[in-house]
């Protein structure tokens, strides 16, 4: 099922400010982003390019391989 995702970066990391939030329907979306662009307290001005809508279906990732050494040869 397609759904709509914002990733937001609007603040310090350790603040909770990065993330990825879903929801079923595009003005729930928009309404989240609104509701944090207006938001008090943050640390920083928020602007509209802090956020990207996204509309598709979530996938679940897995590792397909680890590096555990690099080596560059001239």
């Amino acid at each position: 099922m397609q759904k709509y995702f914002v990733f937001f970066d609007d603040d310090y990391a350790d603040c909770g400010g990065k993330g990825l939030d879903e929801f079923e329907k595009e003005e729930e979306a928009l309404n989240f982003i609104q509701e944090r662009i207006t938001h008090e307290g943050g640390r920083r001005i928020r602007t509209l390019t802090d956020y990207t809508l996204i509309y598709g279906k979530k996938m679940d990732l897995e590792g397909y391989e680890t590096v555990t050494k690099v080596r560059i040869t001239p």
